[in-house]
């Protein structure tokens, strides 16, 4: 056999092994690709963030107000009565400003006298003192009417003149008003009615005029209010 015979056969044979098989009927079978080495076949489930706890509200520490005292409603009668009788009694005035126009020492002493007498009528300011009548207490164009700061003890504190309010400024304070003239008449009998702190107990009737026409003249109505101080607590 020839050399070139020889390498024919070769290349035949050659080509003959990288043919694929052919099946009985002719058909080359497919090829299925092996899945890839390597690949994780199960896809881990996806990572859910755990929920952050809720966290309780710090406590703020609730701010306890100072206690203040609380008002003495029988006191509160008070203070609207004496607020009432400036917005009613002839010739209020500030002690500011000084008294209306037709104030003079003799007009006033005048009036004083006028409405001492009207006053003087009503039975319910007299007293039975050591077997007589004799008048509880009276003041005559009254001292001025203390304004409601919180420090005065009532609005008639001044009618209390005893050496420890005439000493001892401190015990009033605040703006005074007047009228031309208004009649307290509250026992005097009670030591507490006299010790000069200001504060008045018991029974009181309270006169001034309402609705007049001239400064100084008692041509009005004289109005009476009936009230009772509050215990010392």
């Amino acid at each position: 056999m020839n050399a070139k015979l020889m390498f024919a056969l070769v290349l035949a044979f050659a080509l003959t092994g990288c043919l694929p098989t052919q099946v009985d009927n002719g058909t080359v079978p497919s090829v299925t690709a092996e899945p890839a080495t390597g690949i994780p076949t199960e896809v881990p489930p996806t990572a859910v963030p755990s929920p952050t706890p809720t966290l309780e509200p710090t406590a703020i520490p609730t701010e306890v107000p100072t206690p203040t005292n609380t008002p003495d409603p029988e006191m509160a009668i008070i203070w609207e009565i004496a607020e009432r009788m400036l917005a009613e009694c002839a010739g209020a005035f500030d002690s500011t400003f000084g008294p209306q126009p037709g104030y003079s020492n003799e007009a006033q002493e005048i009036y004083d006298e006028q409405l001492w007498a009207r006053v003087s009528e009503h039975p319910e300011i007299w007293k039975e003192v050591d077997g007589g009548s004799s008048i509880v207490v009276s003041v005559i164009q009254g001292p001025s009417v203390l304004a409601n700061d919180g420090v005065n003890p009532n609005p008639f504190a001044n009618v209390d003149p005893w050496p420890e309010m005439l000493t001892n400024p401190e015990v009033i304070t605040g703006e005074t008003t007047f009228c031309e003239g208004y009649v307290l008449t509250y026992d005097g009998t009670i030591a507490e009615n006299k010790d000069g702190d200001g504060i008045l107990v018991g029974k009181a009737y309270l006169f001034y005029e309402v609705g007049g026409t001239q400064p100084y003249v008692l041509d009005g109505e004289l109005k009476e209010v009936i009230f009772t101080f509050p215990p010392v607590p």
